[in-house]
């Protein structure tokens, strides 16, 4: 999915919880950037969840940035819309082929517009690309979808997925590196060309405010019958 929207126009149209972080003119990562909310809506129904995840950033540095968001979703996940906001504007995403949308999006980029492609690296690992966000403004990520509710044994399961973890990258590495894109801490190699893609770096918690890196996560349930409990393996509910 794809946004472009030009700077002058009005808009018309886990340990961590996700990671953002800055790139230079290179395409290399820098400093993490503040996140300030992360939230989930999750209605259920039946044995369809409808999730609303929203996430909002700020630009930290006093310089125009490009921003690289690597976030996780169920693996049997349906996207069904995205929108990004950046101060008052409002730009909804349409779907384009993966190489396609990457060139519309370096020229967006190399023309000083607003824009942002988000990717499907693996079917539960993606990857947003923000380019030019002005100094100390928010930008905030809405995606939408849909996930099965899974059902054994008189027991509904639901998992809402925060955290990136580790993957483990088989194959010798390549000589050759590739020259845009970059940004992982694993290098290409023979089984996993795209490693540098779905290897985001991680977050220490002495590397962010006591208050970023949160999750709030809102569930309605319609189950269309009576249920006994309600509970979490993981964390405390308020029900």
């Amino acid at each position: 999915m794809l946004f472009v929207h030009p700077l002058y126009a009005e808009a018309n149209e886990t340990d961590n919880v996700g990671q953002f972080h800055f790139v230079d003119g290179q395409g290399q990562w820098q400093e993490p950037a503040l996140v300030l909310e992360s939230d989930f809506d999750v209605r259920i129904s039946g044995l369809i969840a409808d999730s609303r995840l929203l996430r909002r950033f700020r630009n930290t540095s006093d310089r125009w940035r490009e921003g690289v968001f690597v976030f996780p979703l169920p693996e049997k996940a349906s996207v069904y819309g995205l929108t990004m906001k950046v101060g008052e504007r409002t730009i909804e995403g349409k779907v384009q082929p993966k190489e396609t949308a990457r060139r519309t999006y370096e020229k967006a980029k190399q023309a000083g517009q607003h824009a942002a492609n988000v990717e499907q690296q693996r079917p539960n690992l993606f990857t947003a690309r923000v380019a030019n966000i002005p100094p100390g403004e928010t930008v905030s990520v809405e995606l939408k979808y849909q996930q099965p509710v899974q059902y054994q044994a008189g027991v509904f399961e639901l998992t809402v997925p925060t955290t990136l973890t580790p993957r483990y990258m088989p194959g010798k590495a390549l000589s050759a590196a590739p020259d845009q894109w970059q940004g992982g801490w694993a290098v290409p190699t023979t089984e996993v060309p795209d490693a540098v893609a779905i290897s985001p770096f991680t977050v220490n918690p002495g590397d962010v405010a006591d208050d970023s890196h949160r999750a709030v996560i809102n569930l309605v349930i319609d189950s269309g019958l009576p249920l006994e409990s309600v509970s979490s393996p993981s964390h405390r509910l308020a029900t």
